[in-house]
């Protein structure tokens, strides 16, 4: 029961106020709410100061946690177990060197890693043979645990979504700001780790408009929900806004992922003609993409039209591939590095109770010669040395 201070106590007021509420959460349901800060001080008779902290260092421990405008509330008393589980679309993540194999390698580096330190045990779990995610089988999952930790890494793997969260096991989940609604109703229960894909777009647009560049053409993929802009076009509306550059919808082309990714010559005829039409009738400065997949196109546009970069078009992408480099000249872009994703997952699943919530993954400008003439190739984020000659352990 709270109750004042005994100020004529040896234990410290601190040391007072932590034990009465570390008696009260014990006794609340997990979700309940606690008193308001402001509340304690009146109870207990003490500064807002040394409540903030009391409750601070209960939040830390993975007792309680905090939802901004909606107060602090009782955790659920789940526990982690000691092994982290990261799911991989097949076993040839370990023998290629494409965009997707670096990208699992670098969280499973940064996971193995920081899971030494730690002390945990990490297990790679093939979920297909064949890395279609039309074979992927549910009924391999429904056995997790509650304290079972397991590492999702994207919506490749949405059809194990509704298994794995039934087991209520504990969930860290990499996000690119791209899912649909319904998939709230697992992300209250997980625990995301967000690339920020939206913050990444409105940089590069000011970037741009830093060097002088005023007429930005935003090649984006389409979004997943009908009459919502997908968070690459929300970025760079907002780094127009930012800017003070009016909107021109000319500038803003869409495009269906899946059907790009699939046939790349019909990929590079399509974004081919649409820059070349684009800027026959809209003539552009730059041009900012989010990915590889139209940079054969962009290219090939620019040559036909006759322009140079960047000294014509200034070429941006706001998210890194190791290809960029590859350029003649190398693509400008912001970078993060996924090996980070690993290490921040393994931390998640160390503490003491694992709690649902979200942190935002920042990205860096990688500024290149598609951009700024003389500024060189230099290496990004996305991937780290170590990885390139990594050894895996494979759990099948």
């Amino acid at each position: 029961m709270l109750k004042s201070v005994d100020k004529t106590s040896s234990k410290s007021a601190s040391k007072q106020i932590l034990e009465m509420l570390d008696m009260e959460i014990n006794s609340l349901p997990a979700g309940s709410k606690i008193h308001t800060e402001f509340e304690l001080c009146e109870i207990l008779g003490i500064s807002r100061m040394t409540v903030n902290k009391a409750v601070s260092r209960l939040v830390d421990a993975g007792k309680l946690y905090r939802i901004a405008s909606k107060g602090t509330f009782v955790a659920d008393k789940k526990t982690s177990s000691d092994t982290m589980k990261i799911l991989l679309p097949g076993p040839m993540n370990f023998k290629n060197n494409n965009y997707s194999s670096i990208f699992f390698q670098n969280i499973i580096h940064g996971m193995l890693r920081e899971s030494r330190k730690l002390g945990m045990r990490m297990e790679n779990v093939i979920t297909t043979m064949d890395h279609n995610p039309a074979n992927l089988d549910p009924e391999q999952f429904k056995n997790l645990g509650r304290n079972d930790n397991v590492l999702i890494a994207g919506q490749w793997f949405q059809p194990l979504f509704e298994v794995i969260h039934k087991t209520g096991c504990n969930v860290v989940y990499y996000s690119f700001q791209t899912e649909p609604d319904e998939f709230h109703k697992y992300f209250k229960d997980w625990f995301r780790l967000t690339v920020d894909v939206m913050g990444a777009n409105e940089h590069a647009v000011r970037y741009l408009a830093g060097i002088g560049r005023k007429k930005i053409l935003a090649f984006h993929s389409k979004a997943d929900t009908v009459g919502k802009p997908s968070p690459q076009s929300q970025g760079y509306l907002a780094g127009l806004e930012h800017e003070n550059i009016e909107f021109n919808p000319e500038l803003l082309i869409d495009y269906d992922y899946v059907k790009l990714s699939a046939d790349e010559h019909y990929r590079d005829d399509f974004v081919k003609n649409a820059l070349v039409r684009a800027y026959r009738e809209n003539p552009f400065d730059a041009v900012l993409i989010g990915g590889y997949l139209c940079v054969n196109g962009i290219m090939s546009a620019l040559n036909e039209l006759g322009l140079k970069i960047p000294e014509d078009v200034a070429i941006m992408s706001s998210f890194d591939c190791e290809k960029f480099l590859d350029y003649d000249p190398p693509i400008s872009t912001y970078s993060y590095s996924p090996e980070i994703l690993g290490i921040e997952a393994a931390r998640l699943f160390n503490r003491k109770s694992f709690l649902p919530g979200e942190k935002i993954l920042s990205l860096s400008l990688i500024e290149r010669e598609s951009t700024k003439k003389g500024a060189g190739r230099r290496e990004g984020l996305f991937l780290t040395r170590e990885s390139k000659n990594m050894e895996f352990s494979v759990i099948f």
